[in-house]
């Protein structure tokens, strides 16, 4: 992941944009190890929260959207000032 740009506002976008997606990536895979390293357990916790806790798990997933909706926003928000910039 490249930063196309010199410094400034776009510049600091970009690192953060990068910087959230390269976590974002080291914790699903390490999200997808443990669950395939203990499935069993897994699928227990994961019946346990949805039958006693009122469906929590949604909750998890809900902020997994945000992050995901984060990256996203800022990557809309280096296109859009690129665009506003290059123009001149």
């Amino acid at each position: 992941m490249e930063n196309p740009y010199e410094g400034g506002f776009l510049h600091m976008i970009c690192n953060l944009k990068n910087f959230m997606i390269k976590v974002l990536i080291f914790i699903v895979v390490i999200s997808f190890g443990l669950t395939f390293l203990a499935l069993k357990t897994f699928l227990h916790i994961l019946n346990f929260l949805y039958i006693w806790s009122g469906k929590r798990v949604g909750v998890e997933i809900f902020c997994v959207l945000i992050y995901i909706g984060i990256i996203l926003a800022l990557k809309l928000t280096e296109i859009i000032c690129n665009k506003h910039l290059t123009k001149r």
